[in-house]
């Protein structure tokens, strides 16, 4: 009967048909890959920059610039800098003074001077002075849903770095440097009788120094008129209102 193939003919055509089958399919899922390839997809969610590659510009797989830069910015971290000598006095001063351990909360102040409404948390240190500028980085981790922070914007932080008691603030125009610099203040005792002081100062804050030793409850500090008095000298103060109740400033 010569209409019908040998047995051998037909299993090889079926095998050759089905080779070609397979063939098929993969040249199709080739041709899916590279039709997927053509839609870019981001593998984080968060906020887009510009495009730096515009319609119709060719790009290459593993290309070294970017089409464009995604960046998820809430949380946000602020990296700030401490210097190592402020890293030893917090630590040698014990654990109450050591930044982060009894209050990791931080406050940024914005550009245009007003307070960042979410407070952030010290979240990391970097086990690591840096040879060249002696300090070492601390991170700071902030809410950011409004997307108000940006990368790059300048910010100033208010972190607590110790906490102290027994101390005053003493406005700054109020202290001087004597001959070997160091810092002193005229102060009023309670008779009335000018006497210098030798401060020992911590910091400053805003506008004043935080004085730690050389001032007793009571005193008032001559801020006004130093070039009209002198040591020994009774005088006539008239106070004004301090700018913290830990400390009274005063006029000759």
């Amino acid at each position: 009967m010569s209409g019908l193939k040998a047995p051998d003919d037909a299993r090889t055509a079926r095998e050759q048909a089905e080779a070609q089958l397979l063939v098929a399919q993969a040249q199709l899922a080739s041709a899916q890959i590279e039709l997927d390839r053509t839609t870019i997809h981001a593998r984080l969610s968060g906020e887009i920059g510009r495009s730096d590659v515009s319609s119709g510009a060719l790009v290459t797989t593993g290309q070294t610039s970017a089409l464009a830069v995604i960046r998820n910015i809430d949380p946000v971290y602020v990296d700030v800098t401490q210097s190592a000598a402020d890293v030893l006095r917090w630590r040698r001063r014990g654990d109450a003074a050591e930044p982060g351990v009894e209050d990791h909360t931080v406050q940024l102040r914005l550009a245009d001077g007003t307070i960042y409404e979410q407070t952030g948390m010290l979240t990391a240190a970097e086990p690591h002075v840096d040879e060249q500028t002696g300090v070492v980085v601390l991170r700071l981790t902030f809410d950011n849903p409004d997307k108000l922070l940006l990368p790059g914007m300048y910010v100033q932080v208010e972190m607590p770095t110790a906490a102290v008691s027994g101390v005053y603030m003493v406005p700054q125009e109020g202290v001087t440097r004597d001959r070997r610099g160091n810092p002193t203040a005229m102060v009023v005792n309670a008779d009335n009788v000018v006497e210098t002081r030798q401060l020992e100062i911590i910091q400053d804050r805003g506008n004043s120094w935080i004085v730690e030793s050389g001032l007793n409850p009571g005193d008032r500090v001559i801020v006004a008129g130093l070039q009209k008095t002198a040591p020994g000298a009774t005088v006539a103060p008239q106070e004004r209102e301090a700018e913290d109740e830990s400390t009274q400033a005063m006029t000759e």
